[in-house]
């Protein structure tokens, strides 16, 4: 059957003492998509603590009988007492006591939306900005940006920066973090993992590495918010959490690349190259002189394997898409084809690291290449 997907949207600019640009912005367009994709979704903008409070009790009201509970917030955002507070537009937190009674706590939002019954929720936070109203604490124990969290099972928490961190907005309409949302979301039949992996990575790489997303995940079932299938969002037969799935993947994986798999992984190239105005390249991009073949020496040396898929021997090839520069430098790396999260995580990092290449040249002038990789990982 179809799956209920609902949405709740808040995003608060309008505060007295500090107007943000983007959030009304973001809260429109990831309304907008999110209907697009078959969500049910409830927006607000420029709440107030009153209503703040009472359109999330509303919305986790709203879950029962939903499948998927999705709940985006941008505006300001603190950390106070060791927890995460979302300030509504009228708060007027003179001190640091007021937050508790003035401000909205994340964990309360998360309790209503764990209460609900959905088999999986997900908590977007575009929050991690500077505090408007630090200037007036005294002896402040707060610290910068948003706290860290631990997702209960079924739920992802996912923060447009690391914990402690501050997150930019931008000039333009949306942040930086939303606007690679939005393209992600676009993008049909990406898990949950896949789509916040490569929205990490996208982030990381326009803004410089000076935001990089961070995520808490403990969802038990491969989630899929715009699947090509729209019968099949989820499916109840694969839970990533189950050791008997994660042995049929080693069963599936534990050969060494083959010769029709290292073809499937060049021909992504060629066609992408075409894509790019390279045909009639002269030379194709050279890692430390030896081409492919040096570059997968060097991920082989440089791959750390995740404990938590080396403990249930979760093996495979996760094949990452990326751009050779006229620079040299990697970038808009994503994951295509994924095995499990902790490894297409680490594929991701490992190739977003790499050393600067040889670019290709076409023309005898240096042109950008895209690149299809596959990241071995084979448990000795």
């Amino acid at each position: 059957r179809q799956l209920r997907k609902c949405a709740l949207i808040i995003g608060n600019s309008n505060y007295p003492s500090s107007i943000l640009t983007n959030p009304e912005n973001d809260a429109r367009a990831v309304a907008a998509i999110l209907q697009e994709i078959g969500f049910k979704v409830y927006q607000y903008e420029n709440v107030k603590k009153k209503q703040m409070k009472k359109v999330i009790e509303d919305f986790a009201l709203s879950l029962k009988g939903c499948d998927v509970g999705l709940f985006f917030y941008t505006g300001h955002g603190i950390q106070a007492f060791g927890n995460n507070y979302l300030i509504p537009v009228d708060a007027n937190l003179l001190t640091e006591r007021q937050v508790k009674d003035d401000c909205l706590e994340v964990n309360g939002v998360l309790a209503l939306m764990e209460g609900s019954g959905t088999r999986a929720n997900i908590i977007i936070l575009d929050a991690c900005r500077d505090n408007p109203f630090e200037r007036l604490w005294t002896g402040s124990s707060t610290g910068r940006g948003l706290a860290s969290m631990s997702a209960p099972a079924g739920t992802l928490i996912a923060f447009s920066t690391a914990p402690g961190k501050i997150a930019q907005d931008d000039s333009g309409n949306n942040s930086p973090y939303t606007a690679a949302f939005l393209e992600i979301l676009k993008v049909p039949d990406l898990s949950v993992s896949q789509i916040f992996l490569n929205l990490t990575a996208l982030v990381v790489q326009r803004t410089g590495r000076k935001q990089i997303p961070w995520i808490s995940m403990a969802l038990t079932e491969d989630l899929y918010l715009n699947p090509s299938d729209k019968s099949a969002s989820i499916s109840p037969n694969q839970v990533i959490s189950k050791p008997t799935v994660e042995k049929q993947n080693v069963e599936q994986e534990t050969t060494p690349v083959t010769r029709q798999e290292q073809q499937y992984a060049n021909q992504p190239e060629k066609e992408a190259s075409r894509e790019e105005g390279s045909s009639g390249v002269e030379e194709m991009p050279r890692f430390m002189g030896k081409g492919m073949e040096g570059f997968m020496e060097w991920t082989q040396k440089n791959l750390r394997y995740p404990s938590e898929a080396a403990e249930y021997g979760i093996q495979g090839r996760v094949y990452v898409q990326f751009t050779v520069n006229p620079n040299g430098e990697v970038v808009d790396a994503k994951v295509i084809k994924g095995v499990h999260p902790a490894l297409d995580t680490e594929a991701l990092r490992l190739v977003m690291s790499s050393p600067k290449w040889t670019p290709g040249k076409k023309d005898g002038k240096p042109v950008k290449m895209q690149i299809t990789f596959p990241v071995v990982f084979a448990l000795q």
